[in-house]
């Protein structure tokens, strides 16, 4: 037979020595058997059988804490609370902050461009002016200049008369008092 096929037989294990009285069993770490790697149980735990009846769990009583701690604890949430509060609000006042300093620069930065384009108009008005100006003055161009003997006087119109409404329905009775 191949030695992959032969059957397995348990292997005898050393013989344990004897532990010493009083002292407890050596594991590798604090708290964990060392052949199942689980926490110990104690043989209370372990046992189906129910509790002794006559043996009793002992549970701590709470202790009361001094005022002073009462105090402490209270200042310690209270300025926790406090102190999340206030980095809420500073992150908010420094982004809305920062908000406003960007809404300016564009704000000013559209000012900007409007005034830059109120220059243009202002010159090309003024070189349009020009323009007509010298145009005016050409021989050829059929403007005559201003002179007493060249103004026209209009006579205003005769006044129209207002547009008649149609009287107003008369209000109806009060029922009721108005005050007394």
């Amino acid at each position: 037979m191949t030695p992959a096929l032969q059957p397995r037989l348990p292997q005898p294990q050393p013989p344990r020595r004897p532990r010493p009285t009083g002292s407890p069993p050596r594991s590798r770490r604090p708290g964990i058997s060392p052949k199942a790697g689980t926490p110990r149980m104690s043989a209370v735990a372990r046992s189906p059988r129910p509790l002794n009846p006559t043996v009793r769990v002992l549970r701590p009583r709470p202790q009361h804490q001094p005022l002073w701690l009462w105090v402490l604890r209270g200042v310690q949430q209270t300025s926790g609370l406090t102190a999340f509060l206030a980095g809420g609000v500073i992150v908010g006042f420094y982004a809305s902050t920062v908000y406003t300093q960007q809404q300016w620069g564009k704000a000013y930065r559209q000012l900007d461009d409007l005034q830059r384009q109120e220059s243009q108009l202002t010159s090309a008005h003024e070189m349009l002016r020009q323009q007509l100006a010298e145009e005016a003055e050409l021989p050829g161009s059929g403007l005559v200049a201003p002179s007493p003997n060249t103004i026209l006087f209009l006579e205003p119109a005769d006044p129209r008369p207002a547009p008649v409404s149609p009287p107003e329905p008369p209000a109806p009775p009060q029922l009721h008092p108005i005050g007394y």
